[in-house]
């Protein structure tokens, strides 16, 4: 009896979604909460581009975008059916309702950020806990109102700018352009969040006064015990 056996070489690339001091510090600490038997969740965003990859040309570094989703990523998992509205910009107005003033807020730009969860398994114990990345994608609202109007190019402009603030990672904030991508995408990653959370809460818990006593948050993972 004989048999053939092909070792086949394979290399994964890592997740580019950050390795400085702050992106690795949440990585061994979902490891740690996942290894500990924590109920634990973690949030990010999903970056298109994510980390930027370096090459070296007549000796100085130069940046170029990582298309680490090019090919997919089997680990994670779409959950289309999570989706929350982000609101941006637009006006403030006045409305009056049963004899009083109202201030409401009117937004300008809605991006839909959607679900991604990835299962981060502990050591020596069968617990897994959840990386849940949020992606930005243009609401469908917006972009049937502009096919149904004939402005397509104005359709494909909202699109890209809704997808932009998960594009890439750390844009360049030199520029007012730059910093104010950073702050949709800081505000972006937040409400998304936040939303979650209140949501998953809601769904086993009927007494919001307890929620101060169910959920808890870190800066880099945000965990909800039930």
């Amino acid at each position: 009896m004989s048999c053939l056996v092909f070792s086949l070489p394979f290399k994964e690339g890592d997740a580019a979604l950050g390795n400085g001091g702050l992106a690795r510090l949440s990585a061994c600490q979902m490891d740690s909460l996942a290894t500990l038997d924590f109920p634990a969740w973690g949030y990010g965003l999903r970056y298109q581009y994510g980390l930027f990859r370096q090459i070296i040309v007549d000796g100085f570094q130069h940046e170029q975008p990582d298309y680490w989703l090019n090919f997919g990523n089997p680990w994670e998992i779409e959950r289309v059916q999570v989706s929350y509205a982000v609101k941006f910009y637009g006006t403030v107005e006045e409305e009056v309702s049963n004899g009083s003033n109202y201030k409401v807020w009117i937004p300008g730009e809605t991006v839909e950020a959607v679900a991604y969860d990835n299962p981060i398994p502990g050591y020596g114990t069968r617990n897994a806990i959840n990386l849940r990345l949020w992606a930005a994608k243009p609401s469908g609202q917006y972009d049937l109102e502009s096919y149904n109007t004939g402005d397509y190019i104005n359709a494909v402009v909202n699109r890209q700018k809704a997808e932009i603030i998960s594009n890439v990672l750390y844009p360049d904030d030199r520029s007012y352009q730059g910093k104010e991508l950073r702050l949709k995408q800081q505000y972006f990653f937040v409400s998304a969040s936040i939303q979650d959370i209140i949501r998953r809460f809601k769904d086993v818990h009927d007494n919001f006064d307890e929620f101060t006593e169910k959920v808890g948050s870190q800066t880099f993972c945000i965990y909800l015990p039930m």
